[in-house]
């Protein structure tokens, strides 16, 4: 879902701990909130994860990584998020 130059992603998942954030090689202007939490538990609401994108004056195609952690099971898992800036 977009609202003007912000992305909203869910996510369902288990109950558990997370941290999200960018993969070095993500260029600057993605930014992601919230940045850390708590999942809900299986069945219920999704987690919601606002994506921002800051415009450098360049047009084209940008190419992020969203790394999302779940430290307590040891896994991670990556969304690509592509935007075209004008």
């Amino acid at each position: 879902m977009y609202r003007g130059n912000v992305a909203t992603v869910s996510i369902n998942t288990g109950f558990e701990d997370f941290y999200a954030g960018w993969a070095p090689e993500t260029p600057p202007g993605f930014t992601v909130s919230p940045i850390q939490g708590r999942m809900e538990r299986r069945g219920g609401e999704p987690s919601v994860f606002d994506i921002e994108v800051q415009s450098d004056g360049q047009t084209g195609e940008k190419v992020g990584y969203l790394c999302i952690v779940l430290p307590d099971d040891d896994e991670q898992f990556t969304i690509k998020v592509t935007v075209n800036c004008f």
